[in-house]
């Protein structure tokens, strides 16, 4: 299986030569909220909020209302536009190189053991059914503080590497993060095309943009309970979700 490598480090932002206004951040921190909101009542597979998503949801409503007078500085939005468009970047270097398959890992993943991760994805990417759009690979949050663990259900696809792992399908797609991602390129193609029509205002991170457009694609029936798959533990632990680990 060969695979070719690309490592995106482009200022990309500086590169547009646009500017940014001072109530793009408070427009941007009012979508995170918005999409916080419609992300719990999608993930509650009771179509309802728990108490603890309800109280998640008030304490962001209260930050929020400070953060009106305390906001973030201008430059935190440009660095998660940078990340949007180096993730934008990658996905269409995957689609111009015809690959079936695109991975993308961020700068703070790593992995303990090359060898599983290979043989198991080499094993993923072969048996994976048609409809598995894109597969979580990374170790951030845990599955029980997301609450996602009632969307979770065992497939019929094993892990083929040397460490014991599990890979799991969601009754939702659903992500933990977009440190480490596979996607199907038919998918990357329709995910390339739903960001640039989402525009880059307003700014949110990465992974709050994929899960505003999974949840569109769900709705319509593009993606299903057989679209998203997850390796349980990742092969791929997000280091700065897990302090005191080191590469």
């Amino acid at each position: 299986m060969s695979v070719e490598l690309k490592i995106e480090v482009r200022d990309f932002f500086s590169e547009t030569l646009e500017t940014l206004d001072p109530s793009v951040v408070q427009e941007s921190l009012s979508e995170q909220l918005r999409l916080e909101g419609a992300w719990a009542r999608y993930t509650n597979s009771r179509h309802r909020l728990s108490a603890r998503q309800k109280l998640r949801l008030l304490a962001l409503r209260v930050v929020r209302q400070w953060r009106r007078i305390n906001a973030p500085p201008l430059q935190s939005m440009v660095r998660l536009l940078n990340i949007e468009l180096s993730h934008l970047s990658l996905l269409e270097s995957g689609l111009a190189s015809g690959s079936p398959w695109i991975m993308i890992v961020e700068d703070d993943g790593e992995c303990s053991d090359i060898d599983d991760c290979a043989a198991g994805l080499a094993g993923f990417m072969t048996a994976a059914p048609r409809e598995v759009a894109f597969a979580n690979l990374s170790e951030s949050f845990d599955v029980r503080e997301l609450g996602l663990g009632e969307l979770l259900r065992d497939s019929d696809i094993s892990w083929q590497g040397d460490i014991g792992r599990s890979i799991a399908r969601s009754e939702r797609p659903v992500t933990n993060t977009v440190c480490a991602m596979i996607y199907r390129s038919d998918f990357a193609a329709r995910l390339v095309q739903d960001f640039r029509d989402q525009g880059l205002l307003p700014v949110v991170p990465i992974d709050w943009k994929l899960n505003s457009t999974l949840m569109r694609m769900f709705a319509a029936g593009i993606l299903t309970h057989e679209s998203c798959m997850w390796v349980i533990p990742a092969p791929i632990t997000q280091l700065s979700m897990h302090t005191g680990t080191t590469s």
